[in-house]
């Protein structure tokens, strides 16, 4: 399964597509809210952060 998420599609890589569609999700932006909502720590940081942070990571890690 991790080796899917290396994949590339075209000229890119399939975690950037999972990202794009997860950054569009509605249900997502609605289950992250409830969940930074219930925990201290996350209240301030946005969806879009926490998907940015990982499509960093991911083009450090690949890089």
């Amino acid at each position: 399964m991790l080796k899917l998420v290396f994949e590339k599609i075209g000229d890119d890589y399939l975690w950037k597509s999972t990202l794009d569609l997860l950054k569009n999700d509605n249900r997502m932006h609605t289950k992250w809210k409830n969940y930074s909502s219930q925990k201290l720590y996350a209240q301030d940081i946005e969806f879009d952060d926490t998907l940015l942070a990982i499509s960093e990571m991911m083009d450090d890690i690949l890089a």
